[in-house]
């Protein structure tokens, strides 16, 4: 019996790798995004076409205060877009170099992908709010 293929050998090395790099697409793209989304959203001032923005089932006509709902969400979009895009640098940093070599392993294992859910929870509980808020 070929033990790499067992017991955490390379298949599961394989698993981890593609969990990661799934992780780091996810966390490159939301955060890119709020970060374009709140860029556009901070220079034009008006209220666009987004999915990303808007709670369920909102559209941006039915919105009672739009300049309310910019005040609101943009400092929120900023935080998003920009922790996500921090826990991507951190996350190739620590499995792809040294230089955060001195990070506890179970951080980089488990504390990133929590801290990523722990962020995506966070947006989808302020944008369900801002719907009770601004629709």
């Amino acid at each position: 019996m070929d033990k790499t293929r067992f017991g955490g050998g390379i298949i599961m090395q394989s698993i981890n790798e593609t969990l990661t790099i799934l992780l780091l697409a996810m966390l490159i793209w939301a955060g890119g995004y709020a970060v374009y989304t709140a860029f556009r959203l901070s220079r034009e001032r008006v209220l666009f076409d987004n999915k990303f923005l808007y709670p369920a089932n909102c559209s941006p006509d039915g919105c009672k205060d739009a300049n309310g709902f910019i005040a609101f969400m943009l400092p929120r979009l900023w935080i998003l877009g920009l922790v996500c895009l921090g826990l991507a640098a951190v996350t190739v940093l620590a499995n792809y170099t040294t230089a955060l070599g001195f990070l506890p392993v179970w951080f980089v294992r488990y504390g990133i992908p929590v801290l990523g859910f722990a962020i995506f929870v966070w947006y989808i509980t302020v944008n369900a709010r801002s719907s009770k808020q601004f629709w």
